[in-house]
């Protein structure tokens, strides 16, 4: 079985999508590459992810805030998963793909809600969890149901 590269995305990059990463490389034993980015990435990592990722013992090493657009360069790993982590208007335009990815929405905040205490980063850490860990059992990431693609 091929290796499924997934990018999660959020709008600033700086947490949803970093959470994400971070725990679906930890836990998926090699199933998914993850990566994150996002159309307005922020500065840095916001530290409740940090404080959330060190809590549970996974690395924040080198995660940062990074555009989207920079997986639609020919050299980028190329996602054969997008999975959106809040529901945005600037959401609506995402980068042209090279390989047109399997998009799924997995809305772990409400609507544009902005995460602003430990417990909403919490909150929102373990809907991250609860749906990577559901996507990983089910098989939602598998490439070889993507084989379609390539046959005709």
């Amino acid at each position: 079985m091929a290796i499924a590269n997934v990018l999660f995305v959020c709008v600033d990059n700086a947490l949803l999508s970093l959470m994400a990463e971070a725990y679906a490389n930890a836990k998926s034993n090699g199933v998914v590459r993850a990566f994150s980015g996002g159309p307005m990435p922020v500065d840095g990592m916001n530290e409740y992810g940090r404080k959330i990722l060190a809590d549970k013992g996974i690395a924040d090493k080198g995660l940062e805030p990074k555009s989207w657009n920079i997986f639609a360069f020919p050299h980028a790993p190329q996602p054969d998963f997008v999975v959106e982590l809040q529901s945005d208007a600037l959401m609506m335009t995402p980068p042209k793909w090279a390989n047109d990815p399997v998009v799924s929405k997995w809305q772990v905040v409400p609507g544009n809600h902005r995460i602003t205490s430990l417990e909403d980063a919490k909150t929102a850490f373990r809907r991250i969890r609860e749906s990577i860990d559901r996507a990983l059992l089910s098989g939602q990431f598998e490439t070889n149901h993507m084989l379609w693609r390539v046959a005709g």
